[in-house]
């Protein structure tokens, strides 16, 4: 009977030798996939990362392009007052209206060439 149950022993190791065999190989396999999602993530991540460096960095640049763009249209307004103005007093002097104004500045600059 002793050697009976050696035998029935030896038989229920093998089987959970078997069994934990097939558990490595799923869990090996499982593993391997794993890690090829893991590469595909880290690729993904690298990508996202440089599109994400390249973004910031175009966005400083038409942010420093906006703000620029923004001075010289403030600048521009302020001239195109200063000119209003410069205008309103050149008409004012000569008791005369924008057109006629005009007209002779033509004939003038006309007549310097």
């Amino acid at each position: 009977k002793s050697q009976a149950l050696n035998d029935s022993d030896v038989l229920f190791v093998e089987s959970r030798v078997r069994t934990l065999e097939n558990d490595v190989k799923a869990l090996s396999a499982q593993l391997i996939d794993s890690q090829n999602e893991l590469a595909v993530i880290r690729e993904a991540r690298d990508k996202y990362r440089d599109l994400y460096t390249r973004f910031a960095k175009r966005h400083e640049e038409l942010m420093v392009r906006l703000n620029t763009a923004e001075r010289e249209r403030e600048a521009a307004a302020r001239d195109r007052e200063r000119l209003q103005d410069f205008l309103k007093t050149c008409c004012d002097e000569n008791n005369e209206d924008a057109y006629s104004l005009g007209v002779k500045l033509a004939r003038s600059r006309e007549t310097l060439r």
